[in-house]
């Protein structure tokens, strides 16, 4: 993988979900190389060969197997960015996905999008070893992370 491939790992059981944040994913991010998944025994049969910078990982109540996945991406590669998305915003599921290894936790029913992409913008700067893009500098550093959120703030420049 060169230094402009972002291997990411994408589980989602909608396809229109999977399908927007691809389109949104991709026009933000040239470098992401995107694997869609929509269970997370096909994300594990996956992670034999793929070996994702970023995870991005629905929780649903009918589906414990992403919690196993959450903790076996941890455990196969922890520098990995898990990132949860749920669109069931609940304290206990938050508590679990942190503690199965989950660096940031998003409800799919909040306007959370734009805290969703500044996750992968810093995650990436530091991946392609250049920090946030030169032009979200700035603004990168007045973020803070959601509640619940493990993702380090960014390193002011000289700090």
């Amino acid at each position: 993988m060169d230094k402009h491939t972002f291997e990411t790992l994408l589980l989602d059981q909608h396809a229109g979900i999977r399908q927007t944040l691809r389109e949104v994913l991709q026009a933000r991010f040239p470098g992401l190389r995107l694997t869609e998944v929509n269970t997370a025994r096909e994300a594990m049969e996956r992670l034999d060969t793929l070996r994702p910078a970023l995870a991005i990982i629905e929780l649903q109540p009918d589906s414990p197997g992403a919690m196993a996945l959450i903790r076996y991406v941890r455990a196969l590669s922890p520098s990995t960015l898990i990132l949860t998305l749920t669109d069931r915003d609940l304290p206990e599921y938050r508590q679990a996905a942190l503690a199965a290894g989950s660096n940031a936790f998003f409800s799919k029913r909040e306007d959370r999008l734009e805290q969703l992409l500044e996750h992968i913008d810093r995650a990436m700067g530091k991946y392609q070893g250049n920090g946030p893009s030169a032009s979200r500098q700035a603004d990168a550093l007045r973020i803070r992370p959601l509640p619940g959120s493990r993702w380090p703030l960014p390193t002011p420049p000289g700090g």
